[in-house]
């Protein structure tokens, strides 16, 4: 890696969260790196975390992308996939207002369907 690159991590959101536990229901609304539990998106995290401290995201397929300290309401269950989930429009806009388009280099550590959602936003 050239050292003046600039590169993003983004990992995926999970289907497992803080408020699913008898012990998180009343969690209230939480910061996203403290929301996604499942051991998937947690291996992930510590990844970024390690790796990319000061540059990674999650990517919501609810909320789109969010910043680590980046506040979830609360509880979904929306997929990449679903017809619900945020549209690449706005995944697009959200990625311009953030600057996460202006990195040299993208890693995803997430499935398939979420290296895709993030490969259709790049597509000019």
């Amino acid at each position: 890696m050239d050292p003046g690159e600039r590169v993003l991590c983004i990992i995926s959101c999970g289907g497992k969260k803080i408020w699913d536990g008898s012990s998180g229901r009343n969690a209230g609304p939480t910061p996203a790196r403290n929301v996604y539990t499942g051991n998937f998106v947690c291996l992930n995290q510590k990844y970024a975390e390690r790796f990319y401290p000061d540059s990674w995201c999650i990517l919501s397929a609810r909320y789109g992308f969010l910043m680590p300290d980046d506040v979830v309401p609360g509880n979904y269950n929306v997929r990449i996939t679903d017809p619900e989930a945020i549209s690449r429009e706005n995944l697009r806009e959200q990625a311009q207002r953030l600057g996460l388009d202006r990195f040299d280099r993208v890693v995803v550590v997430a499935g398939k369907d979420y290296v895709a959602a993030v490969q259709r936003v790049q597509e000019v």
